[in-house]
């Protein structure tokens, strides 16, 4: 396929191999002659492997494209501790479960697969978020700190209007 893959629709496993300068290679018996049993034992339904698969199916390009998109849900470092550690766990689940089974194949798993990762990537831009907050957080408290030194902070009395205090 010369890196580029096979494509979907199309059978990645053939019944006849011919290749130059050989005899043909016949992997599996003429679908005519099976009954219709066999040919259920006989079909090829995936390679098991949603990594594998996206290489067989999508070539070096699609490839790379999927599993950089798969790391984009990696945890960052900069959250708590315990989620931190909880969301490695769901990485490697899915991970493990994208690595051993057609997870990304079947429909429920798909399902699944899909609310693991949107919720990886809501943690990670929570705690990209959670960055922002506390930088500007910092910020404001410092420029408050710089401000009391010339200009007094007004005072909130109970009523919640402003008195100005000298």
């Amino acid at each position: 396929t010369n890196g580029i893959g096979v494509g979907y629709g199309k059978e990645s496993v053939r019944w006849r191999y011919e290749f130059a300068n050989m005899p043909a290679f016949t992997f599996l018996p003429d679908p005519m002659s099976m009954t219709p049993e066999r040919m259920l034992e006989a079909l090829s339904t995936g390679v098991e492997n949603s990594f594998a698969e996206a290489l067989m199916r999508t070539g070096m390009p699609g490839f790379l494209l999927f599993v950089g998109a798969f790391f984009v849900g990696f945890p960052p470092r900069n959250l708590p501790r315990n989620v931190r550690n909880h969301a490695a766990m769901l990485f490697s689940m899915t991970f493990i479960g994208c690595f051993v089974n057609s997870a990304l194949e079947s429909p429920i798993s798909a399902v699944g697969h899909a609310f693991v990762f949107g919720y990886l990537l809501a943690l990670r831009a929570n705690a990209r978020g959670s960055v922002v907050r506390a930088t500007t957080q910092q910020t404001l408290i410092t420029a408050t700190r710089l401000s009391t030194r010339f200009v007094p902070l007004p005072q909130v009395s109970n009523r919640g209007s402003a008195i100005l205090t000298r």
